[in-house]
């Protein structure tokens, strides 16, 4: 009865817990400042581990670093509610977050690119929205020409994946470890929080979600002390 009695109040506790929501603190800004922008992954704390990088995807608002803490909602791409909370969606919405996952692994994979290189990944990923809110594209100034076909082939070959009846496995990697950050709507506490921009991460699909490790943590102590009570009466 007390084992029972246990693990139904830690049930109790992991609904109300596993809300989509984090805590985000910006830690330092993009290393790669070119063409005025602050371009490649972000160094944020989310939930109190350190050292997460994101990626901007919203080149249309402003998110000041190192900042204070930033309440986000947080959304897959797979799953029973893909997207949820995600900020971008005009259609074809699923296929410029797949686009985007694609950009994401790609430049996540890469071995101390050079500033160019991260340049083209971050206007890629930032045109790819910006073409779907219509927004003024968001591109490498055209007298670079050849920074400018760079970015343009690498949304071009993640379009191509993205659509593609054969695509190689790491692809479906990509999408289902693929997390939106988009900042929770305003509150009196935090009253210009959604003016921040959204951010792209990449997590490992088998590990728990953020909002669930100290509460599944907490349901294996609690079980570990009801067993002990049972063995004792027994």
């Amino acid at each position: 009865m007390l084992l029972t009695r246990v693990v139904f109040g830690v049930l109790f506790s992991l609904s109300l817990c596993s809300a989509n929501t984090v805590t985000i603190v910006f830690t330092a800004l993009p290393t790669v400042n070119q063409n005025n922008t602050y371009n490649g992954f972000s160094t944020a704390t989310i939930n109190g581990i350190p050292n997460q990088m994101l990626l901007c995807d919203d080149s249309a608002d402003i998110t000041t670093m190192p900042s204070g803490t930033i309440i986000y909602d947080y959304s897959n791409l797979v799953g029973p509610n893909p997207l949820q909370y995600a900020r971008f969606t005009a259609a074809p919405e699923v296929q410029n977050y797949e686009e985007a996952a694609v950009l994401l692994y790609e430049f996540a994979a890469l071995v101390n690119p050079s500033n160019n290189v991260v340049t083209e990944y971050q206007y890629a990923v930032w045109n790819v929205f910006n073409h779907a809110t219509n927004l003024p594209a968001t591109t490498i100034p055209p007298g670079n020409t050849t920074l400018l076909a760079q970015q343009q082939l690498l949304e071009t070959n993640a379009l191509n994946l993205v659509l593609s009846t054969t695509q190689p496995s790491w692809v479906k990697t990509a999408y289902a470890d693929l997390v939106v950050y988009t900042p929770a709507p305003n509150s009196p506490t935090y009253p210009n929080n959604f003016s921040n921009q959204e951010f792209l991460g990449l997590q490992n699909p088998s590990a728990p979600e953020p909002a669930m490790v100290w509460p599944l943590a907490f349901l294996g102590v609690a079980l570990g002390i009801a067993k002990r009570v049972r063995r004792r009466r027994a």
